[in-house]
Order: structure tokens, then sequence, then C-alpha cells
């Protein structure tokens, strides 16, 4: 893979007018095999026990450019306007083989039914402007972007065709009042798009698990956001305190639905009517010691979710909360060490709820030669507890599922400026 990028920046006498231009590259290839052994009739996962051998070769380049122009025109010392142009093209070309092994070749054979090629192309361009004034109690702006998407897919294998174009429009505001020196207030509003990942519309089905087939949805739809904010915020010299009151909006919200036949769950996405949240945020950081610093924050939020266009009587709600906190060490000799603890509560979903999520990552770090070198030792997930789980209950059928990747990591990297 590969990164170029070409940047070109333009200054004017007055030093809050400014022009940027970016032109950049992004190269990927990925080449990843899988080994999978069936066991069935068996949880003792011995070789005299296998009953079957199946692999995949998966091949996937990536190009992406983007192009963007941002210009900033002060109109006085408190009024401005900002404007810019953005283009992003983007292609993905995933090439899967998928084999099973063959008793009586004792060899692998290539099963045409489930190796595929899928293509996916898209570009986005977009245009934004923005009205930014200030003063001594009150800072605030308004914003418009407008973006056209055209987005095209090919499963090459069955020749299955995807073509999507759509204009979206997104506006903005936000106003901050200062009350003195070390408290304001703080409303924002913004509409947003999401668009789903490459993967996610390959209509091909995933067999890793041969009773729990995934596949994408070609027909997916960009998830349509409105989110309203009001906040307070506390700033001193060595800490700072926000709470934020939130509401939040989906059109169109992504989900992951099980369909059951035959005694096989097929899982893929769909977009659900609507999805409804809000609730409190609360962020801190502070420093306790010259030597140690904590920064945390704490999200409730009540959500409800209507899934009915996908399953009758699909509609759910309920209340999850997550958590983070971060804290930070100086230590002896210049070295710093961070520990991050997460948690995620269980959360509803259309069909039924995900369960909890909880991780803990580590960091220590070095520098050498007067700051132009270091050295970093990171360890992620120390416990190996993160893993993914959830149960799906519904009137035609009750499911409970758990995955678990490798996620305890020991990564090491070093750092030289010249």
């Amino acid at each position: 893979g590969g990164d170029n990028a070409i940047i070109y920046v333009r200054t004017f006498d007055n030093p809050d007018q400014s022009f940027r231009f970016l032109a950049s590259t992004s190269y990927r290839n990925q080449y990843k095999v899988q080994n999978i052994d069936i066991f069935n009739n068996s949880t003792d996962a011995n070789e005299e026990n296998r009953t079957g051998q199946e692999r995949g070769f998966t091949d996937e380049t990536r190009n992406i450019y983007v192009f963007q122009a941002d210009y900033i025109h002060p109109i006085s010392e408190q009024k401005k306007i900002e404007t810019g142009l953005k283009s992003i093209l983007r292609e993905f070309d995933n090439d899967f083989i998928f084999q099973r092994f063959q008793e009586e070749n004792q060899d692998f054979v290539t099963d045409p039914n489930v190796s595929n090629r899928f293509i996916y192309k898209d570009q986005v361009y977009a245009g934004y402007f923005i009205y930014a004034a200030s003063s001594e109690k009150i800072d605030y702006s308004f914003g418009l972007r407008g973006e056209y998407t055209n987005l095209n897919t090919e499963l090459i294998n069955t020749n299955e065709i995807n073509k999507q174009n759509y204009l979206n429009l997104f506006p903005s505001a936000q106003v901050l009042y200062k009350l003195n020196e070390e408290n304001s207030l703080k409303f924002t509003y913004s509409r947003r798009i999401d668009r789903p990942r490459p993967w996610r519309l390959n209509p091909f089905p995933d067999i890793t698990d041969s009773l729990s087939i995934r596949r994408g949805n070609p027909n997916l739809q960009p998830e349509k956001i409105h989110s309203l904010e009001f906040g307070h915020m506390l700033n001193r010299a060595k800490s700072s305190f926000t709470t934020n009151a939130f509401f939040r909006h989906v059109d169109g919200q992504v989900d992951m639905i099980t369909i059951i036949q035959d005694g096989i769950s097929y899982i893929q996405p769909e977009n659900l009517n609507t999805s409804v949240s809000y609730g409190l945020e609360f962020i801190g950081l502070g420093e306790v010691t010259p030597w140690w610093n904590i920064s945390g924050g704490l999200t409730m939020f009540r959500i409800i979710v209507d899934g009915s266009n996908v399953e009758n009587g699909a509609i759910n709600k309920g209340f999850a909360w997550n958590t983070k906190l971060t804290s930070d060490f100086k230590l002896p000799w210049g070295i710093n060490f961070q520990i991050v603890a997460n948690y995620d509560s269980p959360e509803i979903e259309a069909q039924g709820r995900d369960l909890s999520q909880y991780f803990v990552d580590a960091n220590v770090m070095k520098n050498f030669f007067n700051n132009r070198g270091s050295l970093a030792l990171s360890v992620r997930d120390i416990f190996d507890t993160l893993r993914f789980a959830g149960e799906n209950r519904t009137a035609a059928f009750s499911q409970d599922f758990y995955s678990k990747m490798e996620t305890r990591i020991f990564l090491v990297s070093a750092k030289f400026n010249f």
C-alpha cells in the first residue's frame, strides 16, 4: 500500500484570510487466508473428530482519491465566511475464493457457488458554506453542506448490478453563550449522513459458520441523522467539565436482522423505519497531581427502535450507558504510562439486544535523544475480555449468539525524527 498527497496553502496580508488545496491518493492491497475445521456432532475439537475442512482466500484492493479546497474570508474582526468543495472517489475490489476438502480427491476444490468477486465504486461531491460571528458574550455560526453521491456495485459471478444516486442537504447551527470566564452554555444542531460500508452492500454469503450465514444487502440506504445538543462547560486552570443533554433522530437506522430458514439463520443489514435516542453526557478532565491526569466520560441514554417495516411488532425500547476512563502517569526516567478502561452496557436492537462489552488497554512510552526518538509498547485488551454477544427474541424464534476474536494484542513501535 501507499499514500501520497499534494498540499497548496495560499497566505494573504490579512492572517485571518486563507486558501488551502489538497489532493491525495491512497492504495491498499490486503490478502487474507481463512482455514476452517468442521466438527459435526462433537464439542471436542480434536483432529480425529474433524468431519470437514474448508478454506477461503480474500484478495482486496482499495483505491481512494480525495480533492479538497477550503477558503476563509474575514468580513470584519468579528465575522467571517468559510466555503469549500470536496470530492472523494473510491474503488474497492474484493476477490474471494472458497474451497472445500474432498476426501475422494484428497485435495481442496473451489466451490463456484460461494466464491465471488465484488466491485464497489462511489463518488461523493460536496460543497459547504459557513457564516460565523463572535462578540464578547456570544459566538455563533450557521452552515449548509450539500452532497451528491453516485454509487455502483457489481457482483461479477452473478452479474448483479446495483446503482444509487442521491442528493442531500445538511444544515447546521451552533451558538456559544459565555456566562463568565469559567462558565458557558452551548447549543448545536446538525443533520448528517452515515453511509454503509462496502462489505454491507455485498449480497454474497459468508458461510464461515454454516448454520449462521452473514450476507450484505445491495439495497441498503444511508442513515440520515438529526442531532440536537444543549450543554454547559466549566473550564478552570487544571480541570474542565462538560454536561450535555442530547436528542438524536435517525431515519433508516441500519440494524442486523436475522431470518430463520430451514434451521439456518441468515443475518443481513436492513434499514429500519427510525430510531430515537435521548440522554445525558458527562465529560471531565483534571490534573490530580503534576504527574497524574485523569479524563473520562459517561453517557446515559434511552433508545427507541422502530423496525416494524422489516418485522411485525419489531419496536423495541430500553436504557443503556457507556463509560471510558483514561489515566495518564508521568513516571521517573521520562517514562509515560497510560491505562484506558471502557465499558458498554447491554443495548437493545430491533430483534433483541447486544450484551455488555468491556476491555482495558495500556500503553508505555519513553523518549530518547532529546525527544527526537521514542519507543512505545501497547497492550490491547489486557484481560482478553472483549467479545461480541447478544440475544434475539421474536415471536418466531429465540437465538443467542457469541463471537470471540483475537483481541489481546501486543504492539511495539519505534520512531525517530531526523
